[in-house]
């Protein structure tokens, strides 16, 4: 046996349900801090390739990532010698991230969004979207409106037309079921552009990609061979521009 029987108390305990992401929840599931998960960041692991893909549409610029978590993109940013500030609603992540990088030029400070910080030529939000309910995105988007100078670029990345309840996750001790990393919603490359430009931005690309970590393998050879195996490169990248002429 591989455990013992669950005995009428323990039954008790035990509740299937779908975990509602309140707003204190998912700080609490993002504020662990565990070692284990930190490699797996998405910013961490294939953030200079997003830089790069990003890069080859036109200078970045002055720079403003939302959802910035431990502020992997923004020590990438920083290395190529863009002027960047971090947004993240974590109280925690906003002190790591002004922590880190307090010393370094170029590093404009980290807030949560409700302290106004200077205007830049783009902001990131990576692997942000599928984390929002409507509410959540409208307050990110109308914030990265602001952030951005008229013409300014917004980058957004999220998983290609995620298969949500393949990523879930069942707790043994409450029964609570949940999604493995705390993603709600899927998006597909129609559906993302429409709703960004719902809010004043004009859709300069949507579209799957495949975004290589940091291998000896070029981008083009891990697309062509991903298609081949699993049929559909697993990121959507969207770069929209916001709506007014440059001052």
């Amino acid at each position: 046996m591989y455990g013992r029987l669950a005995t009428p108390e323990t039954a008790r305990q035990f509740d299937p349900h779908v975990v509602e992401w309140t707003p204190e929840k998912i700080e609490r599931f993002w504020n662990h801090n565990l070692p284990f998960m930190a490699d797996s960041y998405f910013a961490r692991s294939v953030g200079r390739s997003v830089i790069d893909h990003v890069s080859r549409g036109g200078p970045i610029g002055s720079a403003a990532d939302i959802g910035c978590g431990q502020g992997d993109l923004i020590g990438y940013l920083l290395e190529r010698g863009h002027r960047v500030c971090g947004i993240d609603q974590s109280p925690d992540s906003v002190e790591t991230v002004e922590r880190r990088f307090a010393e370094m030029p170029g590093f404009i400070g980290a807030s949560d969004g409700m302290t106004a910080l200077e205007q830049v030529d783009t902001v990131f939000m990576l692997e942000v979207v599928e984390h929002m309910d409507d509410s959540a995105l409208a307050k990110a988007l109308e914030l990265a409106g602001q952030l951005l100078r008229p013409g300014g670029r917004l980058v957004l990345t999220t998983p290609n037309e995620e298969k949500l309840d393949q990523c879930w996750r069942v707790c043994p001790d409450c029964g609570c079921t949940f999604h493995h990393v705390q993603h709600v919603r899927s998006w597909s490359a129609p559906a993302l552009a429409s709703h960004v430009s719902s809010f004043g931005f004009r859709t300069i690309s949507c579209a799957a990609t495949l975004f290589n970590p940091e291998t000896r393998i070029p981008n083009w050879v891990a697309r062509l061979g991903w298609k081949l195996l699993k049929g559909k490169l697993p990121h959507l990248i969207y770069i929209g521009e916001r709506q007014g002429a440059r001052a």
